[in-house]
């Protein structure tokens, strides 16, 4: 078995059209629907034990002195209509570090993942405005991802909603996948990074042990 790291999906998913791969892990959101309809007999969905996250810079920047200004920021999420809109290959919107599934373990969660949207969003814009940002002084954030179809994707969702629902002004920082790694472990250059984990094994432990 021969195993290709390819970090773009899209040129995968071109390179398995063309017969160069005879598996392929993922494929682009937009391509999913034509998948579904002109190649039902190759496409498998099923679940995995990962996620996709926004991780915050903690150590410096403007989200390392608020842990409310961070929360503001999770509540303002809409993952329900991330995965029905964006993603569309039955992903789930969750609250944890660790996916269902995983060992028989109950995974922590926010209190806030049960209440309703608009009474999230009123504590998020209560939280921005105590934290001192407003249409005045709006709050700058520079979001690192990757050059990945689904990952740009899921940038530009969680910018989308900071932007219209908090009035943050967002730059996005996207670099090819190499460039990505060096340059997150390069704190100055990002305020808020896109990424995703999958547990290397069938146990809480293997995602919890980042930590």
């Amino acid at each position: 078995v021969e195993y290709l790291a390819l970090a773009d999906v899209d040129a995968e998913y071109r390179r398995y059209r063309a017969g160069e791969l005879d598996l392929t892990s993922t494929l682009p959101a937009t391509q999913l629907a034509a998948a579904r309809a002109e190649r039902p007999a190759e496409l498998q969905l099923a679940p995995t034990h990962a996620l996709s996250l926004v991780v915050f810079d903690t150590t410096e920047g403007p989200l390392a002195r608020d842990p409310a200004l961070r929360e503001a920021l999770a509540l303002a999420r809409d993952g329900e209509a991330l995965v029905e809109r964006g993603l569309k290959a039955g992903q789930l919107p969750w609250y944890s570090m660790v996916p269902p599934g995983l060992g028989g373990y109950e995974p922590a969660t926010y209190p806030w993942a049960r209440e309703a949207a608009a009474a999230r969003l009123a504590r998020a814009r209560a939280s921005m405005r105590a934290a001192g940002y407003g249409p005045e002084r709006p709050l700058r954030l520079r979001v690192l991802h990757h050059r990945n179809e689904n990952n740009r994707n899921t940038a530009l969702a969680v910018g989308s909603w900071w932007k219209e629902r908090l009035g943050v002004e967002v730059e996005f920082v996207e670099r090819e996948f190499g460039t990505f790694l060096a340059l997150r472990r390069e704190r100055a250059a990002w305020d808020a990074m896109v990424t995703a984990v999958t547990a290397d094994y069938p146990d809480p432990g293997s995602l919890l042990s980042m930590f």
